[in-house]
């Protein structure tokens, strides 16, 4: 915990914010367990802010209450990550094809940006980097719908952010540079005002996130499963 570093001037939503960073990237790894004292202490805060950052925490399903004032990240959950991208697909793929039409010039300069970005950071196999510009990535290709269903889209992009680091802790290295085609072809999509077809990419790529995730991790992967194609069949049934 030494790299958490707030002080005594921080309020309960920034040590929200602070810790939510630490279990959605693994730093604070699955199983692990915190407490209210041994928390206030590393990050230099009282325990006031820690006691509700950690009920926020609680109620977000990332934490799980243990006695003595203490809690333990909870690990992979399957049906919370079917949660989050059958909403993915459902809604992301019909933001897309919404947002194709009303693209121009600096739009398409903004997505463009953010997938060279997702490139260069694979060059350099750094994937904190990565995610953040691919985040990006996926938030642009949405805005153009508007700004009410962009805040709506990175409210999921975010929640898939634990996912990703949990999947990048058991595959291959670098196992991100595989899905740049698809990127790619999202991009085109945008390029060529192919809404129809790119709410059909879009379905198809994250529901391929999806599944290989639940397959790694889950026992009845296939099982679990089922939502995520039925989504992705219904999208890509146009």
């Amino acid at each position: 915990m030494a790299d958490l570093t707030l002080n005594q001037r921080h309020n309960s939503y920034d040590v929200h914010e602070h810790l939510r960073r630490q279990i959605m990237t693994g730093r604070l790894a699955p199983g692990a367990v915190v407490s209210q004292a041994g928390l206030a202490r590393d990050i230099g805060v009282s325990r006031t802010p820690v006691r509700e950052a950690m009920r926020m925490l609680q109620n977000e399903g990332l934490l799980e209450a243990e006695p003595n004032n203490r809690a333990r990240v909870t690990g992979f959950s399957p049906g919370a990550l079917e949660a989050t991208y059958f909403a993915r697909i459902l809604q992301e793929s019909a933001a897309f094809a919404l947002a194709i039409p009303n693209m121009n010039e600096a739009s398409l300069d903004k997505a463009t940006s953010a997938f060279d970005a997702m490139q260069r950071a694979e060059t350099r196999a750094e994937f904190d980097l990565w995610v953040v510009a691919h985040r990006d990535f996926h938030r642009l290709l949405a805005a153009p719908a508007g700004p009410e269903i962009e805040a709506r889209i990175l409210s999921l992009l975010e929640q898939s952010t634990r996912f990703q680091y949990m999947l990048n802790s058991t595959r291959e290295p670098r196992w991100w540079i595989q899905r740049d085609d698809e990127h790619a072809r999202l991009l085109a999509a945008c390029e060529s005002g192919d809404a129809a077809g790119g709410a059909k990419l879009m379905a198809h790529h994250l529901a391929q996130s999806a599944l290989m995730t639940l397959e790694q991790f889950a026992e009845d992967g296939v099982a679990r499963g089922a939502s995520i194609v039925h989504a992705r069949d219904l999208m890509m049934r146009g």
